[in-house]
């Protein structure tokens, strides 16, 4: 094993690190589905969060302060997540403005030789007006873990929460932040989010509302098995919603829960669909 190279470390082995990794025991697959169990929450409990968080921040309307504005900024970053499960970084640094400035979400023309797909509202908004703006995310290659751009219009779900988030409660959270492109999700004090803070704000609803605490990334899983256990076929669309690097990641994250069992209920139909003989 290579010598670590700083002056003081010079010459001292370290060979017992790596005897000592592989001496932690792993989790098997079974341990790992029963750590997650415990934490589950379906994606139609967490579906009510957003209109909770709203409800509940009514009660601080008009107080002095910006927890309003927070809580609104909550209500929509959970919508997000269910609608599209970014990972937490990109959460945190997705930034609002002209893309040619660095922004992440913006919006601009759909010109004919674009090749992202186009939802039928689109289009058919298009055929009356081809000048017609629509809201817009793009990350670069740089920005994203799987190291590949990736460029789509905004859901439509997602249109009208933030418009108003960005009209009436954002403003209240960016005080004094002059920048080309501020945060989609400030913090109270006009800067993006942590990715600690994100992630106690997730935990802390999730506890309060569902018993379980959970994080971003549980959240994640929760939106892909559900698309998965109603689109059992579909790993590509899952695959391309995580931003995963290609499909075989998604598989050999999400595949193990497709088991045997799963199999055997398939051949079943399949037999059952078949035209019987004699």
């Amino acid at each position: 094993m290579k010598k670590y190279p700083h002056p003081p470390l010079a010459g001292k082995d370290f060979h017992w690190i790596r005897e000592l990794m592989m001496d932690v025991r792993r989790e098997s697959p079974a341990q790992v589905r029963q750590r997650k169990a415990a934490k589950w929450v379906e994606y139609e409990v967490l579906e009510e969060l957003p209109a909770r968080i709203r409800a509940c921040a009514e009660a601080v309307r008009g107080h002095p302060g910006r927890q309003f504005a927070e809580m609104r900024r909550d209500a929509l970053l959970f919508t997000w997540l269910l609608v599209l499960p970014w990972r937490s970084r990109n959460l945190c640094e997705c930034r609002v403005g002209d893309e040619a400035q660095g922004g992440n979400l913006f919006k601009c023309e759909v010109t004919p030789f674009s090749i992202v797909a186009k939802p039928d509202w689109v289009k058919q908004t298009l055929r009356v007006n081809p000048h017609e703006k629509f809201w817009m995310f793009y990350f670069r290659e740089h920005e994203t873990k799987s190291g590949h751009e990736v460029r789509s219009l905004l859901p439509e779900p997602l249109i009208a929460p933030l418009e108003e988030y960005l009209r009436d409660y954002r403003p209240t959270l960016l005080r004094g932040n002059h920048e080309a492109c501020p945060p989609l999700f400030p913090n109270r004090c006009g800067q993006r989010l942590s990715v600690t803070s994100l992630h106690k704000i997730v935990a802390g609803y999730t506890l309060r509302y569902t018993g379980k605490c959970l994080n971003p990334l549980l959240v994640r899983d929760i939106v892909a098995f559900t698309w998965l256990d109603h689109h059992p076929d579909d790993y590509l669309t899952i695959c391309r919603l995580l931003w995963h690097q290609d499909v075989l990641s998604t598989l050999r994250v999400y595949g193990r829960h497709f088991e045997e069992s799963q199999a055997v209920c398939r051949m079943e139909a399949w037999l059952k669909s078949r035209p019987r003989q004699g």
